[in-house]
């Protein structure tokens, strides 16, 4: 069989291009004699891909960019790009959308990976155009999917709530956790420069500047903590995102991140990243809403014990190696960070319980379920 991927937007640091990237090199791990893997990206992304994916996949750097005519002109764009994708998935048995670019929806068969529909959620105040236009593709695309992937059992569950007719073509395949995520704490050098006291115990977050990322109650539970916690002890972030969104996140928080005790960071390397989960107390992931959540896992493998939500996924990604407190309660949250920083047999226990449960969100698993799927859609 012949399986066609939209690379068109797998190369950067979110969760959904870290997914796309690891299925891919997960299918090929496999080895199928009988499966041959094409990977259809943007025609300035063609070296790239080569690069990152060497020759365990065919790449076509076929497709325009959205605006490569202007904003104004960007549905011109589009139904070139729709040209050259059609044009190019000529033999290509399957398609798999592993991501939200919804818009593009192949004339042969295809499995769509749905990672969320967080824009349909009225709770999550998305701006009504960007609603509508989500609407529209997810409709569309999920209509005409022969199989829709999705992360976890709770979205798939709330897919169905706003979109009814997916309910018999979902199907459950957890992510996988990157393999380069193992215990590799910082060196003393790297923890200077990156504002951290030798010894000193710290809590860490990463992720985007997001209101589901909870992080003005995440910084509010922090600096309700008693004086000489904060003194003794630091809480770090690495955030990314928009310029615009980590601008409004500075003045919204503008006077607690005066603490010295609050230490900011923007776009680490992952080299960083890793260091700083192994050299943590404990990692505080206590988002509102995860379609799946691989900060949990990426902690776990490292030795960092999370503290997360009782909310959406996150209970059935994290099952009983982590600690859980309400997201909506700054004190709840605050009483969680106390813990980490004070119960050594706590911290401990979690550790051993994080490194267990890893393990059962491998690359290889997701890769055989995912071909499972491709196998269904492809004998039916």
């Amino acid at each position: 069989m012949t399986i066609g991927f939209d690379a068109t937007s797998i190369l950067g640091h979110s969760g959904i291009e870290v997914y796309a990237r690891e299925l891919i090199r997960g299918i090929s791990a496999l080895q199928l004699h009988d499966a041959k893997l094409v990977l259809m990206g943007r025609r300035r992304r063609g070296k790239q891909l080569v690069e990152y994916f060497g020759d365990q996949v065919e790449v076509r750097p076929v497709i325009p960019h959205d605006v490569m005519l202007g904003y104004r002109l960007r549905p011109v764009s589009r139904v070139l790009q729709n040209i050259a994708w059609k044009a190019n998935s000529q033999g290509v048995d399957l398609m798999h959308l592993p991501g939200n670019a919804l818009w593009r929806t192949p004339s042969n068969k295809y499995v769509v990976t749905i990672h969320d529909v967080f824009p349909l959620m009225p709770e999550m105040d998305t701006i009504n155009a960007s609603r509508r236009e989500f609407k529209s593709y997810v409709e569309a695309t999920s209509k005409r999917a022969q199989r829709i992937i999705v992360p976890t059992q709770w979205a798939a569950d709330s897919i169905v709530d706003y979109l009814p007719h997916t309910v018999d073509k979902i199907r459950v395949v957890h992510h996988s956790i990157r393999e380069q995520f193992t215990h590799r704490p910082l060196n003393e050098a790297r923890a200077r420069e990156l504002g951290l006291r030798i010894g000193a115990r710290y809590l860490f977050f990463v992720g985007r500047v997001d209101p589901r990322k909870n992080l003005d109650r995440i910084i509010s539970a922090w600096t309700s903590l008693d004086v000489r916690s904060r003194a003794d002890h630091s809480m770090v972030f690495v955030l990314s995102g928009s310029p615009k969104d980590i601008e409004a996140f500075r003045k919204r928080n503008s006077n607690s991140l005066q603490d010295p005790s609050l230490i900011v960071h923007y776009g680490l390397s992952d080299a960083d990243v890793i260091g700083l989960y192994s050299s943590a107390r404990g990692l505080v992931f206590t988002s509102t809403a995860e379609g799946f959540g691989l900060p949990l896992l990426e902690a776990m493998q490292c030795g960092c014990p999370v503290l997360t939500s009782n909310t959406s996924c996150l209970p059935e990604v994290g099952g009983d190696a982590v600690l859980y407190v309400d997201p909506f309660s700054v004190e709840e949250i605050s009483s969680g960070m106390q813990r980490l920083l004070n119960d050594d047999v706590l911290v401990s226990t979690l550790r051993q319980r994080g490194y267990d449960r890893a393990k059962q969100f491998s690359r290889a698993s997701m890769a055989t379920k995912t071909v499972a799927v491709y196998n269904e859609v492809l004998s039916s």
